[in-house]
């Protein structure tokens, strides 16, 4: 894989504003790809949430993260789960992130040099 080509994938997906795209960046910590660094991607779902994103009980990133969390309860959202899964810290960080990414996106100015791109390292 080309980790350039990747990255430019991801933030021009991005940088399109789109909450389906943002959610998707999520994916992107994972150990599968490991591009994000899991406070990003947490950021960039919460960006998506904010923009309208379906976050709720029955939205698919909870169920599908629900589906191997028996922890989770009813009526779960996005942002309720990853504030129990990660530490308080991380959690405020990647909030106030969320809350940059999205004000950057609506502006159309987002800043990708902030990001940590594991693939580039």
């Amino acid at each position: 894989r080309d980790p350039e080509r990747v990255k430019t994938l991801i933030t021009d997906a991005i940088a399109s504003g789109s909450p389906d795209a943002l959610m998707a960046a999520t994916v992107f910590s994972s150990p599968l790809y490991g591009i994000l660094d899991q406070g990003t991607a947490v950021a960039f779902g919460l960006a998506a949430c904010d923009l309208g994103f379906d976050c709720s009980s029955e939205g698919e990133p909870v169920r599908r993260l629900c589906r191997s969390r028996p922890e989770c309860g009813p009526g779960e959202t996005f942002q309720s789960l990853m504030f129990r899964l990660l530490n308080r810290n991380d959690y405020e960080v990647a909030r106030a992130e969320a809350e940059t990414i999205r004000a950057e996106l609506l502006r159309h100015e987002l800043d990708f040099s902030r990001f940590n791109w594991t693939i580039l390292n």
